[in-house]
């Protein structure tokens, strides 16, 4: 039986960090900020999740079908973000490190994570599908930050790459 998937390849930089991975360990990215006040936990969750449905990359599994070397990137149509509350003890390095510490399942998501810490807020997503400057973006976002102009989805930068590197 044949399996079918409607898939985008993944882009260079994304092969790259594939291969990094190992035992659903993959690098990641994380950005840690402050809250002022006391945060409203379900407020954050539920912004968080806009989010995640403003982003496709945020959405997108990745699944290898028998016999191929690379993943396809799989666009959810709806998902969410895994928000955890912990006690606020330990300093940052403790929670950046106990949030980038859980694997992630990258096949059925989530692919974005966030440790709320007392006031300190923690997201954390893999390499493969954010990156330092992204992560900011999403944090301004979900705490009421300027949203702009719809970006560009992911998809269609990897297949614009990939065209490119196909032509002389």
């Amino acid at each position: 039986m044949t399996q079918a998937i409607e898939g985008f390849r993944l882009s260079a930089q994304q092969r790259r960090l594939w291969s990094l991975g190992r035992d659903g360990r993959v690098p990641v990215c994380q950005c840690a900020v402050w809250l002022s006040g006391e945060p409203d936990v379900e407020r954050l969750r539920s912004a968080l999740d806009a989010v995640v449905a403003r982003h496709e990359i945020l959405r997108t599994g990745f699944r290898r079908l028998a016999g191929m070397q690379w993943p396809l990137q799989v666009i959810a149509e709806r998902g969410s973000c895994a928000l955890e509350s912990v006690s606020g003890q330990g300093g940052v390095e403790e929670q950046l490190t106990a949030a980038a510490s859980a694997p992630f399942d990258l096949e059925r998501g989530p692919v974005l994570r966030a440790r709320l810490a007392g006031r300190l807020l923690v997201v954390t997503a893999p390499a493969v599908c954010a990156d330092a400057w992204s992560l900011r973006t999403v944090v301004a976002e979900a705490l009421g930050g300027p949203v702009g102009e719809p970006p560009l989805p992911f998809v269609q930068f990897s297949e614009w790459e990939h065209e490119l590197l196909s032509t002389d």
